[in-house]
């Protein structure tokens, strides 16, 4: 029976807008110029009353565009007085020094992606001028002596993977402290482009890991690749923090990477406590007998030490929460080296 007073919902994501004005076309929800729908404040407030019941620390802001919401400073605002921190994952559109003083009061963090070293690279993927507007931003923030409060992404593809070295060194030649660099997810526009796969393509990743172990060791600058196969679910014993994702409509969803109806969790605009408290629940239940309902599971050796990943990636690959998530041979490989490691050393 799962403690319900140990449900912990560290932080939520939060699209407030699915309206952009870039088009980057790997974007995992399809944001654009032509899309208008924006979260109400109302709903937004009342919503996280509920969630601060459940210990709620962060709120990440995202989009779309999250500075294209006509009621920005509002949802800064709330955040604010519930005590709760803010990271706005921005484009870099809405940060000027009329904008700024708001944010630096707010105690904001700044999320930011630049795909590239020079705008060549970067609007190959982001769209004209992006490069522009996203370096600019950077500049005013660190300008500012808010280096330490900027986190930098890199998504890496086939035309800008190689290009690592020469990214760390733009970004240290701005003032910037940290760089992470991700693989795009099989969702939304780039699953209409050729990604790095994983499995497919092990020794480019073998080539990024040490390009950007040789950046952070050149540049003055902490670079790090973020990339490891998920092997479960928070949600299958609720003993860890949870983090929620909202929609620009309002739905919630389990986290970041699920964009599926049928794992909804309600909808901000009508939900309560008791709600989204048996809904958490019931999406715990599932996901703690998921892998007793997973075929290719049940005929592997390591079953008892691995949960078979998770929904979200499963969804990702294959479109089907109890398939393959394509890193199983990665998954495979690590527990193969971590059971002769600790068979030699006993």
């Amino acid at each position: 029976m799962v403690d319900t007073k140990k449900i912990n919902i560290k932080n939520l994501y939060i699209e407030i807008t699915d309206k952009c004005n870039f088009n980057c076309i790997y974007c995992y929800n399809d944001s654009s110029s032509k899309k208008s729908e924006s979260l109400s404040v109302e709903a937004y407030k009342n919503f996280i009353e509920i969630v601060k019941k459940y210990n709620l620390e962060d709120v990440i802001i995202s989009g779309g565009e999250p500075t294209l919401h006509p009621q920005l400073s509002e949802i800064f605002e709330i955040n604010h007085n519930f005590g709760l921190k803010q990271n706005l994952i921005t484009n870099g559109t809405g940060i000027s020094t009329d904008t700024l003083p708001e944010m630096i009061a707010k105690n904001l963090s700044f999320s930011i992606t630049i795909d590239g070293h020079d705008a060549a690279s970067n609007d190959l993927m982001r769209g004209k001028n992006s490069y522009s507007i996203t370096a600019n931003a950077i500049k005013l923030l660190v300008k500012n002596g808010l280096s330490d409060r900027v986190g930098l992404r890199c998504n890496l593809h086939f035309g800008n993977y190689k290009e690592i070295y020469s990214i760390v060194s733009t970004l240290n030649d701005m003032g910037v402290t940290n760089v992470e660099f991700i693989l795009l997810l099989n969702m939304g526009r780039a699953t209409d482009i050729e990604i790095i796969d994983p499995v497919k393509h092990a020794n480019i990743l073998k080539e990024i890991e040490d390009n950007v172990a040789k950046a952070t060791l050149d540049f003055n600058i902490n670079s790090t690749f973020l990339y490891k196969p998920s092997m479960g679910c928070p949600y299958e014993s609720l003993d860890k923090e949870l983090s929620l994702r909202i929609d620009s409509q309002g739905n919630i969803f389990p986290c970041q990477t699920i964009d599926d109806s049928r794992f909804s969790l309600g909808n901000i605009y009508w939900i309560s406590s008791e709600s989204l408290k048996n809904n958490i629940l019931d999406f715990s239940t599932y996901t703690a007998s998921r892998q007793s309902k997973m075929a290719h599971c049940q005929r592997c050796v390591y079953k008892s030490a691995c949960e078979g990943s998770c929904v979200a990636t499963s969804l990702a690959y294959c479109g089907d929460p109890l398939g393959i998530d394509g890193a199983c041979s990665i998954r495979k490989a690590g527990l193969k080296k971590m059971i002769l490691k600790k068979a030699r050393s006993a």
